[in-house]
């Protein structure tokens, strides 16, 4: 299966991938380091708290960016990594070697996790390293490690989907499909943290919310652990947000805090996403 790391790797370059995604995130890092700079002359961050609360806001909101740059990094490279090859006659190569087809799936999973997994951790450490050094926020190692084990793990999850949906729907709707339930992720979270930080609604309404923000995060695990992952790397302090933390924060503040057994869940469904796509693969009339 190692040799699937080199293949997918070629495959990146020939589509452009690799060259386009390290343009775009030049771009992205360049003008994300100027608006952090930007706050650092303009406001005093002088109070701890105030500079906890800006650094944190400054996480969060590269972060999240960030992830998204990945996603849809991955959806791109990947949406036809089965169906296309069956279309074009390459998957007829393939397969008749005497490789069992789960290994074909695995192996294919292992070369694109692979090089999303690098690219994932270059964009996190450069948005962590501007943070610091322009805002001076208090990180350590541990906090990061911890952060960092969970942003690498989005990846591996939007992998797998992406995989077998591959196997099911054709390139360009396995693209919109895997999309669309990353974008309803994001959504479901941002209402349960609007739900949060909004004490106006109506009992009936904030809970119709939260079982609608709980149902996109079973379905699609990676918004709650982007959230878990800006906790942890804030130090995993668990006590409330200020008001002053909020405002300074808006949208991007993170009061409602998935727990570490969801994260075990998140690492039980990639495994039943790999599981269904090697059996479904197998029996696949290619």
């Amino acid at each position: 299966m190692r040799i699937f790391i080199p293949m997918t790797g070629k495959e990146l370059m020939r589509k452009k991938v690799f060259l386009i995604a390290v343009v775009m995130t030049v771009l992205f890092l360049g003008l994300f380091a100027y608006a952090i700079s930007q706050i650092a002359a303009e406001q005093e961050i002088t109070n701890l708290i105030t500079r906890y609360a800006y650094g944190t806001m400054a996480l969060s909101v590269g972060l999240f960016f960030a992830h998204m740059i990945v996603a849809f990094i991955v959806f791109f490279s990947t949406m036809g990594a089965i169906s296309s090859e069956i279309e074009s006659g390459l998957m007829y190569a393939i397969v008749p070697r005497p490789l069992g087809r789960w290994k074909i799936y695995l192996g294919k999973w292992i070369g694109f996790s692979v090089w999303s997994l690098m690219y994932s951790a270059v964009i996190f450490i450069s948005i962590v390293w501007i943070v610091h050094w322009q805002l001076q926020f208090p990180i350590n190692l541990g906090s990061i490690g911890r952060a960092f084990l969970l942003f690498e793990f989005i990846p591996l999850i939007l992998v797998a989907v992406s995989l077998l949906g591959s196997i099911f729907l054709p390139t360009l709707g396995n693209g919109v499909a895997s999309a669309l339930l990353f974008g309803l992720s994001i959504f479901g979270g941002m209402l349960e943290r609007i739900v949060f930080i909004s004490s106006q609604m109506r009992e009936a309404v904030v809970s119709g919310i939260e079982r609608f923000g709980l149902i996109t995060s079973l379905l699609m695990p990676t918004d709650s652990i982007y959230r878990r992952m800006t906790y942890e790397l804030s130090g995993g302090l668990d006590l409330p947000l200020g008001r002053e933390a909020i405002n300074i924060m808006g949208p991007f503040a993170n009061p409602v805090v998935p727990s570490i057994a969801f994260v075990w869940y998140s690492l039980v469904y990639l495994i039943i996403l790999l599981g269904l796509g090697c059996r479904y693969f197998s029996r696949k009339d290619i």
